[in-house]
């Protein structure tokens, strides 16, 4: 879930690692999620912030269609 208003974190040079939700992954690094965003835009403007993306190994495609 995206955080309400109210969570949102106003410094992001305090966070080290952010876990990505996903319904899936591929192999190159990219997801499939919910469709607004929200993590893709946060991590464009602050790219010095890890990600990480966990999902079953029956989920991780070799290429998400487009």
């Amino acid at each position: 879930m995206e955080p309400v208003n109210s969570q949102v974190i106003q410094d992001l040079n305090n966070i080290d690692l952010i876990i990505i939700p996903g319904l899936t992954f591929d192999q190159e690094g990219y997801r499939l999620g919910r469709g607004k965003g929200y993590y893709d835009k946060l991590l464009e403007k602050h790219s010095c912030i890890t990600s990480i993306g966990i999902t079953p190994e029956e989920l991780l495609l070799k290429k998400i269609p487009k």
